[in-house]
């Protein structure tokens, strides 16, 4: 919890550890420095590495449930249509469309651009 509260993703997390009653005592307590931490944190969790851990582990993978993850990547894709794209046809296409056409290329390999 006084990682998440110290380190600043706005993670789901980041939030319940700030309501750690002891969060200061480990700040008192120089447990860690929570400056030190953001930096070699962001610096070594860029998008790109980001992006590269997901096709690893989730898009690329064989391994048990993987399949259920990259199901619940195409359903948030599937629910976060941009408003404007395809204005005026069904609601069904618009999601297949966008999920199909934009967020993956020729090869059906999800572009980048769906990973940010």
């Amino acid at each position: 919890a006084f990682f998440y509260s110290s380190v600043h993703f706005g993670l789901l997390e980041q939030e319940e550890a700030m309501r750690d009653p002891n969060r200061l005592n480990y700040l008192v307590m120089n447990v860690m420095q929570p400056a030190e931490a953001q930096a070699t944190l962001t610096s070594a969790y860029t998008p790109d590495a980001v992006r590269a851990c997901v096709r690893e582990q989730v898009l690329e993978s064989k391994s048990s449930g993987a399949q259920a993850r990259r199901e619940k990547i195409l359903d948030w894709l599937r629910a976060n249509v941009p408003v404007g794209f395809r204005e005026g046809e069904p609601d069904d296409e618009r999601r297949e469309a966008w999920v199909f056409e934009k967020c993956h290329d020729d090869q059906y390999v999800l572009r980048d651009q769906a990973l940010n």
